[in-house]
């Protein structure tokens, strides 16, 4: 019995990988496990080429100079996730916002089996998105 229930543990918190659409429906995150930690790339953008230079989209808000040179796509925005099994959520990991250079602590949990919600905190306040599953 307590094989059954490890192995379903296992399973149940490798649920979130794979690859997500974000709320704004303007890009996908692929989720993807390494040792007991999950991580997220950017795998797809709408919007991937600036149009001024034809070049791919670069992470220009970063609060780094040295970063400013990357690109959005492949870029990895969350790190660091572990399973929690007892509260059933994501935790201490970070979520890095392109859009606004900002670094956020934060949590993941499912809503449902194909949608994800994250919450980002800087102090005590906090900001939730939910993400669908992409086929």
């Amino acid at each position: 019995m307590a094989s059954l229930v490890f192995n379903l543990n296992i399973y149940c918190q490798d649920n979130i990988i794979g690859t997500w659409m974000t709320s704004d429906r303007k890009s996908h995150i692929t989720i993807f496990k390494t040792d007991d930690l999950y991580h997220g790339t950017v795998s797809w953008v709408k919007d991937s080429i600036d149009p001024n230079t034809s070049n791919l989209v670069k992470d220009i808000r970063n609060p780094d100079p040295a970063l400013r040179s990357r690109n959005i796509l492949g870029l990895c925005i969350l790190k660091h996730f572990k399973y929690d099994s007892i509260k059933n959520i994501y935790r201490g990991g970070s979520f890095y916002f392109p859009r606004n250079g900002k670094l956020y602590r934060g949590k993941i949990w499912f809503v449902d089996s194909s949608t994800i919600a994250m919450r980002g905190y800087v102090l005590m306040f906090h900001s939730t998105d939910k993400w669908t599953r992409v086929e």
